[in-house]
């Protein structure tokens, strides 16, 4: 039984990278616009692009980031055999 439940986890993991990745794609051309519009007035730079670009892409990154933290720790463990 818990290798079932270690497959399942595995595959929700995978899962969970991969619709993070769509997110990703999906907003990241409105972030990319939101950026762009930032930086329309003379005297802004790439600070306020910057701005712009992750004040929309702020939380598909996070879940990006959580979901390679969580595979790349799933990996670990079964390498030193741990069941954490």
């Amino acid at each position: 039984m818990n290798t079932t439940n270690g497959v399942i986890w595995g595959v929700m993991k995978i899962f969970f990278l991969c619709a993070s990745l769509f997110i990703n794609v999906c907003v990241f051309p409105a972030a990319m616009f939101i950026g762009v519009m930032a930086t329309d007035s003379l005297d802004s730079g790439r600070k306020e692009f910057f701005i712009g670009f992750f004040f929309i892409q702020w939380l598909p990154l996070l879940l990006l980031i959580l979901s390679i933290y969580f595979l790349i720790k799933e990996r670990k463990n079964k390498h030193t055999n741990t069941w954490r």
